[in-house]
């Protein structure tokens, strides 16, 4: 249950963190 928690947040991040270099470039 954790695990799974813990993959949804950081595939989260990853797209959170991509958006914001596709908006800075």
């Amino acid at each position: 249950m954790q695990a799974r928690y813990l993959e949804l947040m950081l595939a989260m991040n990853e797209n959170a963190i991509s958006g914001n270099l596709q908006n800075e470039m």
